[in-house]
Formats: C-alpha cells, sequence, structure tokens
C-alpha cells in the first residue's frame, strides 16, 4: 500500500512539475511582462494611427509601409487576445487541477505519514501477538503440537486469495475492454465523419465557425467606421470651405478696418504732432517769459538792497548832520576865548571852558564816528556802480557780436528754410504718388486674392478626390491584407491545433493506459483489503478477551490527550508538550496559541512533527 501511495505521489510531482501542464510564462512571473508588452503594443499602434490620421496631404511610400506595419500590429494584437483568453481558460483549469493535487497530496502523505508511524505498528504487532502471550504468561510448560490441517488451511487461503485478485482483474479488465471497444467505435464513426467533412467543405460549414463570424464581425465594424469617416470628411470638406470663404470675408474686413485706423490714427498723430508743437512754443515762451521775470526780480532785489545801504548811510549822515546842527547852533554864540583871556580866568571859569570844550569834543567824535561809518558804505556802493557799469560795458560788446552770430545763424535759417519748403513740396509730390500706386497694389492684391481663393477652393476639392482615392485605395490594402494575415493566422492557429490535438492523443493515450493500470491495482489491493479485513476481524474477535492493562496505558500514552482521536505527531518547542497535527492546526487558525496542558504560547513556526 505504501509503495502504491509512493508511486502516485511521484506521479502527480512529476505532472506538477512538467512544463506542458502548468506553463510558468503566463502564470506567475512573466504575466506582468506580457501584460507590459501587450500594453506598449497598444501604445505604439495608438501612437502610428494618431500619426496616420494627422496627414492630408498626398500618401507617400511611407505612410504605405506604415499602413503595412499597423495592420500587422493590429492582426498580432488580435492573435495575442485570442491567445491571452485561452491561455486564462487554461490557467484556470490547471489551477483547479492544482488544487484537486495538493488535496489529494495532502490527503495521500497524511495516510502515508500513519502508516510509517512506529506506534501504529507496534500497536498493531500487539493486537496481533495478544492472542500468543497469554500461554506464554501460564508458567506451565506444554508442548507445542500444531494440528494436521493447518499448513493445508494456509495454502488454501493464500490460494483463494490470488483467486480472488484473479477474477478482480480479470472482471475489471473485461469491464475496460468493453468501453475501448465502445469508445473505438464511437471514434471511428467521429473519424468517417471528420474524414467526409473535411473533404467536402461547404459554405455553411465556413459560416458557421467562430474565425468567420469574429472575421465578418470586424469586416462589418470596419465598413461601419469607414462609412462614419467618410461621413465626417464630407462634413468636414463643407465646414473647410465655409471656413475658407469667411476666413477670405474676415481678411479683407480686417484689412478695410485696418486701413480706416491707421487712417484715423495718421490724422490724430498729426493733430497730436500740432499739438504737440504749439505746446512746445507756449513753453519756450512761457520759460523765456519766466526766465525774463527772474532777472527783473533779480534786479530788483539788488536795487532794494542797493536802496537799503543807502537809506542806512542817509541816516547816519542825517545823525552827523544832526550833531553838527546842534554844535553850529552853540558856537554862534559863543566864541572862542584867546590864550591871554584862559590865563585871566580863575577856576570856575575854567571849569566852565573845559565842560563846554569837552561837550564840543564829544559832539565832534559822534559826528566823525557817523562819518567814518557812511564813508565806507558810499565808497563800496560807489565801486558796485563802476563794476555794475563795467559789466554792462562788457555785456554789451558780447551781446552785439551774439547778435552778429545769430543775425548770420537766422540768414543761414532762413535758406536751409526754403531748400526745406522745396523738399516738402516734392515729398508731398512723391507722396500723391505713392498712394496713387498703393491704390493701385491694393487693387491688384484684392484680385489676386480673389483667385487665390478660387484655386484654394480648387486645390481643396483636388484634395478631396484625392483623399476619397486614397482612403478607397487604403481600404483596398488594408483588406487585402488583413484577409493575407488572416489566412496566415487561419494556418498558424490550424497547424497549432493539430499539433495540440496530436499532444492530447498521446497524453489521454498514456493518461489511459496508466489509469487502466491503476485501476487493476485498485481491484487487486481491494481483493487483498477484503482479505485483510477478514482477518483482522478474525484476530480482533481472538484479542479481545486479551487484552491488557498494560495494553489501554500504553493506547492512552499514544492518543492526543486534547481530542481523543489521533494519535501524538507534533510536539511544541515552547514547553515540549506533544499533540496531533490536527489540534495544532486547530488553535494556530483560531489564534489561540497556548498549549492546552501548560498554557504556554507559541508561534506558528514553534512546533515541529515527531515519530513515536
Amino acid at each position: 500500500m505504501s509503495g502504491f501511495i509512493k508511486i502516485s505521489l511521484r506521479g502527480l510531482s512529476d505532472q506538477i512539475d512538467s512544463p506542458s501542464i502548468f506553463p510558468s510564462a503566463l502564470l506567475f512571473s512573466d504575466n506582468d511582462e506580457f501584460k507590459t508588452h501587450l500594453e506598449n503594443r497598444s501604445k505604439e499602434i495608438q501612437s502610428v494611427i494618431n500619426d496616420l490620421s494627422g496627414i492630408n496631404k498626398s500618401t507617400p511610400p511611407e505612410t504605405v509601409e506604415l499602413q503595412g506595419k499597423l495592420s500587422q500590429l493590429l492582426s498580432t494584437e488580435k492573435t495575442h487576445l485570442v491567445q491571452l483568453a485561452s491561455l486564462q481558460e487554461e490557467k484556470e483549469i490547471l489551477e483547479d487541477r492544482l488544487e484537486k493535487a495538493s488535496m489529494r497530496y495532502m490527503v495521500a502523505e497524511k495516510k502515508l505519514d500513519r502508516a510509517k508511524s512506529a506506534t501504529v505498528a507496534k500497536m498493531e504487532q500487539q493486537a496481533l501477538l495478544g492472542a500468543s502471550k497469554t500461554p506464554e504468561n501460564s508458567g506451565v510448560k506444554r508442548e507445542e503440537s500444531v494440528p494436521n490441517g493447518v499448513e493445508s488451511n494456509e495454502g488454501v487461503a493464500e490460494l483463494e486469495e490470488s483467486h480472488h485478485k484473479a477474477l478482480a482483474v480479470t472482471q475489471r479488465q473485461k469491464e475496460q475492454l468493453e468501453l475501448l471497444e465502445s469508445e473505438n467505435a464511437k471514434l471511428m464513426k467521429q473519424v468517417t465523419e471528420l474524414q467526409l467533412q473535411s473533404t467536402k467543405r461547404t459554405d455553411e460549414d465556413y459560416a458557421g465557425t467562430e474565425l468567420f463570424k469574429q472575421l465578418k464581425s470586424q469586416h462589418e465594424d470596419v465598413i461601419r467606421r469607414v462609412n462614419n469617416l467618410e461621413a465626417v470628411n464630407k462634413e468636414l470638406q463643407e465646414e473647410a470651405v465655409k471656413l475658407r470663404a469667411e476666413r477670405s470675408a474676415y481678411q479683407v474686413q480686417v484689412e478695410t478696418d485696418v486701413s480706416v485706423a491707421v487712417g484715423e490714427k495718421e490724422s490724430l498723430l498729426a493733430t497730436a504732432d500740432k499739438d504737440v508743437n504749439r505746446i512746445r512754443g507756449n513753453r519756450d515762451e512761457l520759460l523765456a517769459e519766466l526766465s525774463m521775470r527772474k532777472s527783473v526780480q533779480e534786479q530788483e532785489r539788488e536795487s532794494i538792497k542797493k536802496t537799503q545801504e543807502l537809506a542806512a548811510a542817509r541816516e547816519e549822515r542825517i545823525v552827523a548832520l544832526e550833531s553838527e546842527n546842534q554844535r553850529l547852533k552853540i558856537e554862534p554864540g559863543t566864541s572862542s576865548p584867546s590864550v591871554l583871556d584862559i590865563d585871566g580866568l580863575d577856576a570856575d571859569g575854567l571849569r566852565a571852558r573845559f565842560s563846554e570844550l569837552d561837550r564840543k569834543y564829544k559832539m565832534l567824535n559822534d559826528e566823525l564816528s557817523s562819518l567814518q561809518s557812511a564813508f565806507p558804505r558810499y565808497t563800496r556802493l560807489a565801486n558796485q556802480k563802476v563794476a555794475e557799469f563795467t559789466a554792462l560795458e562788457e555785456k554789451v560788446l558780447r551781446l552785439t557780436a551774439e547778435k552778429a552770430k545769430a543775425d548770420q545763424k537766422f540768414f543761414a535759417a532762413m535758406k536751409s528754410k526754403e531748400t526745406r519748403d522745396a523738399e516738402v513740396r516734392t515729398l508731398r509730390l512723391q507722396n500723391t504718388k505713392s498712394a496713387d500706386v498703393v491704390s493701385q497694389l491694393k487693387e491688384s492684391e484684392a484680385a489676386s486674392r480673389s483667385l487665390i481663393a478660387n484655386l484654394e477652393k480648387q486645390l481643396s476639392e483636388s484634395k478631396d478626390a484625392i483623399v476619397t482615392l486614397t482612403n478607397a485605395s487604403r481600404a483596398a490594402q488594408q483588406e487585402a491584407t488583413e484577409g493575407k494575415l488572416l489566412v496566415d493566422g487561419l494556418k498558424n492557429q490550424v497547424t497549432e491545433l493539430t499539433k495540440l490535438v496530436s499532444d492530447k492523443d498521446s497524453q489521454f493515450a498514456s493518461s489511459a493506459s496508466a489509469n487502466r493500470q491503476r485501476e487493476l491495482e485498485v481491484e487487486s489491493l481491494k481483493a487483498t483489503l477484503a482479505d485483510t479485513k477478514k482477518s483482522l476481524e478474525g484476530w480482533k474477535s481472538k484479542s479481545l478477551g486479551n487484552q491488557s492493562s498494560e495494553f489501554e496505558m500504553l493506547r492512552s500514552l499514544a492518543i492526543c490527550t486534547v481530542c481523543r482521536k489521533n494519535f501524538k505527531d507534533t510536539v511544541i518547542k515552547t514547553c515540549g508538550h506533544v499533540l496531533c497535527k490536527d489540534c495544532v492546526d486547530e488553535r494556530i487558525t483560531s489564534r489561540s496559541r497556548k498549549c492546552p496542558n501548560c498554557n504556554r504560547s507559541f508561534g506558528a513556526q514553534d512546533y515541529m512533527k515527531v515519530v513515536l
């Protein structure tokens, strides 16, 4: 039994590891890369479509190459999408198979561990040897005598067991042969039908295929898009003609408005120039008047200062004259005594004479001081007047020289003015002539614009005709390329499908043969199992009365103390207690990660499998 489990597990592991059943290119690491590859391809195709839609002129050979590349990219994208859908379906199917195989593998592994455990083997040996222990422990020596029919009974049992196996195997082989004959007949009928269908293919058969339906729907979508694009193209052409007419009318209107605005701005500019010249003349006059008034005010200020100084000198002179007048009023009544008279005067007379002389002396001193203060002022004013007169004379001489120069400049300016007036007259004549030329040029420009508008209309019509022809040629080329690509794709798909069918047939044949062999093994194992069950029941009936307390104690030690169903096969590393695997897994999944014996916590990796 353990050998059969090992063989089945090995076959499952080989099937899981084989790249034909589980392609890793789409299941795990390369799935994102494949998606990015498809996204990059779609971006490139969109960029090429945008570049082609932006081109409205004649189609060079580069555009034809780009169209071919675009059709190729579209076909490759479609094939990639079909492959992606089929591979996703295969992926889902293989995931289901993987889950089922993993479940079977886990069950088989548990059974194998159970079969390999030493405790189960010991218990089975104890159960088998329980009957033989009682006569050994009785203490009485007896001769072991074998009855006469034992060996023959054992041989008969073995023969019956082999006979049952052979009968089960032959019965299963008959059933398998019948199934194979029925399947062979069905397959022969299908082969004949397929041969007839392959030799005589009709349009209905092609029309019933999914590829034809997909191509038909894609063709209808392309025709619908082409019709929509033609309608949109016509509308855009009409709008373009309207917009060109509006543009020409708007250009004429803008030019007239600009010419009128330019004339108005020129008239306003001329009036502004006149106003500026008038304002400048007024400014010059006002500045000259201001400078004259400033000079007059300066002269008035100087004259006021001088009059004030003269007034101050006059007051001092008046004071001197008043003192002189007083002195002269006193002197006529008195006469200066002679020296002899002074000698004859007494002390009182001398005192009176001294006081009188002292008063006169003081008056003379006062008059002299006022004269001293007035004299420098008069001299300074006199010097200033002399300097002013000399400056005025020099200024008069300079102004006369400047007047002569200004007269010369005036005469030269008058001459240049006459020449400028003549130039202005000639320029005005030239301006009138240039205005006539400009009007003629505007008329010719309007005529040329009308011609250009007509030529643009003709050009747009010719462009539209070219665009329609190019679109028709593109559609034809695209249909041809799509047909070629579809034929190539169908051929490739047919070859791939034939390869897949052959691979599947070989796989199916190998799996069917392996299945038949396993069914034979299963039937033989069922027969052996039935015989072993019978012998086990016999041994159990024999050993029911021979179980001892020691066997119960050993059994209680080997069974899990929590569930009382499974054997102990898992130890907790943190505390050392031994439980069954189911109880440990249940505690880890329910997050009550504590030992039931000592309540010591443990982690998800703090346990290991043991063999009792």
